[in-house]
C-alpha cells in the first residue's frame, strides 16, 4: 500500500467489478504481449516491443478499471475511457441484445442497453460484468416500473436465461 486511505463506500452502494473470467482473459492477452515484447527486445526490435507492451496493457487496464456502482437513485459506470453517472429516473427502457458483427468475430456479444432520456444509450458488456450486477440493476429498475426486455435472438434469450433462470414448478 502507498499509505493513502481509500474512501469507504457510501452506505447502500453496490459495487461490481469485472468477472474473474474477464481478468483471466486480459491476463492471458497481457502475458502474450509480454512474450512478443521479449522477442522484440531479444531481436533488437525495440519499437515492436513497445507496441506489444502497449497493446497488452490496454485490456489489462480496461479490466482493472471497470466498475459499476449502483444506489437506489443512480448508476455510475466507469471504464478507462469514460465515467457516466445516470439517475435511474433518466432510464426509459432496458433490453438485452446479442448482435453479431465483424467487431465480435461474428459471434454474438451479449450486452445490456439502457435507453436514457436526452442522452446516448449506455451499453454494458454482459461478458465482463457479473450476473449479480444485472440482477441488482433489474431489481432497482423494476421498482421504478421498468422491465428488461430481451431481443428476439437465441443468444439474447440464452443470456437472459442464464441471468434469470426459469423457476422450477
Amino acid at each position: 500500500m502507498d499509505g493513502r486511505q481509500q474512501p469507504a463506500p457510501a452506505a447502500g452502494v453496490l459495487t461490481y467489478r469485472a468477472t474473474g473470467l474477464a481478468h483471466v482473459g486480459s491476463a492471458v492477452i497481457g502475458l502474450l504481449a509480454l512474450a512478443f515484447a521479449g522477442a522484440g527486445l531479444r531481436s533488437g526490435a525495440y519499437g515492436m516491443a513497445a507496441v506489444a507492451l502497449m497493446l497488452g496493457a490496454i485490456p489489462v487496464c480496461a479490466t482493472l478499471w471497470l466498475r459499476l456502482e449502483l444506489t437506489t437513485r443512480q448508476l455510475r459506470y466507469r471504464t478507462v475511457l469514460d465515467t457516466r453517472t445516470l439517475s435511474l429516473d433518466q432510464i426509459s427502457a432496458v433490453w438485452i441484445e446479442a448482435p453479431r458483427g465483424a467487431w465480435s468475430y461474428w459471434r454474438a456479444l451479449p450486452m445490456l442497453v439502457l435507453s436514457v432520456h436526452g442522452a446516448k444509450p449506455l451499453v454494458l458488456n454482459l461478458r465482463t460484468l457479473p450476473d449479480a450486477a444485472v440482477v441488482a440493476l433489474g431489481q432497482a429498475l423494476h421498482q421504478r416500473g421498468i422491465g428488461i426486455g430481451v431481443a428476439d435472438s437465441p443468444a439474447a434469450r440464452r443470456t437472459a436465461a442464464r441471468i434469470w433462470p426459469p423457476s422450477r414448478r
